[in-house]
């Protein structure tokens, strides 16, 4: 005989409830809606988040320009450095994009 197990004995003193609700084709089409306007929002921050971010860096890259042409030699010496980090990052930015574009 094999073993077997008794399935009404799990649920003895356990209270289970099962509660199935369809969803009306009005709560779906304002579900709807509502998903669309939440990802149009998340779309619009992160545009601006990144147009704010290009105009930052591309405003440090020109100061930093424009210290190293015209600025002391003290003053050149921090303004290298930071345009090498800030070139830096945007090669491996670029390299990156360029290689998981081709990863498919």
């Amino acid at each position: 005989m094999p073993n077997q197990i008794d399935l009404n004995a799990l649920g003895d003193g356990s209270k289970y409830a099962l509660n199935i609700e369809s969803e009306t084709l009005e709560d779906a089409a304002a579900r709807r809606q509502e998903q669309a306007e939440e990802a149009r929002h998340r779309r619009r921050i992160q545009f601006w988040t990144i147009m704010l971010t290009i105009v930052l860096v591309l405003s440090a890259a020109f100061v930093c320009g424009h210290v190293i042409l015209t600025g002391a030699p003290d003053d050149k010496k921090v303004a290298w450095p930071i345009l090498g980090a800030i070139l830096n990052t945007f090669v491996s930015g670029l390299i990156g994009f360029a290689i998981a574009k081709k990863s498919g």
